[in-house]
């Protein structure tokens, strides 16, 4: 899987994705803007090294109109009370290595990318992993 910035997990189940519900996100996130973003520092979450985008409101507000479409999906299970946008970078690391990789990462610090797709995986960590199922370009870009 590439790195990104995951809006939704879990969603619904494989069985569960067919061309209506496709065509439904896809209408969705052509409605949501294309826009540019920026890694401009590390963050963590124990075992877990991330780099934070910005504007983290876009990512949140992308989120947000998923879990008010889908109810039924809250993010993460509804195991956070907060959802902080993130790229993971390191995953299911000890704290210490966390603390060594973080400020190699700020040397190369900012990274900027332009976000105009949002792609549905499914899959699990476990084999045979996640798979890319359908992309959904953004509509216009942001002015």
């Amino acid at each position: 899987m590439l790195p990104h910035v995951t809006l939704l997990v879990p969603f619904v189940s494989p069985a569960r994705v067919d061309d209506p519900l496709l065509a439904e996100l896809a209408a969705l996130f052509a409605d949501m803007p294309r826009f540019a973003c920026r890694f401009e520092e590390t963050g963590s979450f124990p075992g877990v090294l991330y780099l934070a985008p910005e504007p983290a409101e876009q990512f949140q507000s992308m989120t947000e109109r998923l879990v008010e479409r889908y109810p039924g999906c809250p993010p993460y299970g509804g195991e956070f009370d907060a959802v902080v946008p993130h790229l993971t970078v390191l995953h299911d690391c000890a704290d210490c290595l966390c603390e060594r990789v973080a400020p190699c990462l700020e040397d190369k610090l900012p990274l900027v990318a332009q976000v105009n797709e949002v792609v549905l995986y499914q899959g699990a960590n476990e084999e045979p992993g996640w798979v890319r199922r359908a992309r959904f370009p953004l509509g216009s870009p942001t002015a």
